[in-house]
């Protein structure tokens, strides 16, 4: 899952369906893929963000996104990130998707992880 953090929490998050290199030369490599979408299909997504979104950048990773789900999980600590990534083993909450994981995150601290 990708959670996006704004303002000491995570407002939202999606399961990442797969992740691609696209390359400036317009070449583009699957490095994973959570679904079943065919490989091709999802190349030419990453290709079409990666245009619209960092046209005549050398290359790029893009994270293809399932929807965005709404929550409220909050960073407890005083300042805003000390890094770009943070990283929450989230298999004890148990849930079985997205929507499920965002609804059991709301008003959960990340010192509860």
């Amino acid at each position: 899952y990708f959670g996006m953090y704004q303002q000491k929490s995570v407002r939202h998050l999606a399961q990442i369906e797969a992740v691609v290199q696209v390359d400036g030369d317009g070449s583009a490599t699957l490095q994973w893929k959570n679904v079943e979408t065919p490989v091709a299909a999802m190349i030419d997504l990453a290709k079409e963000k990666a245009a619209r979104l960092r046209p005549g950048a050398d290359a790029v990773r893009v994270f293809l996104l399932g929807p965005l789900c709404p929550t409220d999980f909050r960073k407890p600590t005083k300042g805003g990130m000390q890094t770009s990534k943070r990283y929450f083993d989230i298999e004890k909450v148990g849930a079985k998707d997205a929507v499920e994981l965002a609804q059991k995150l709301a008003g959960k601290s990340w010192k509860d992880f």
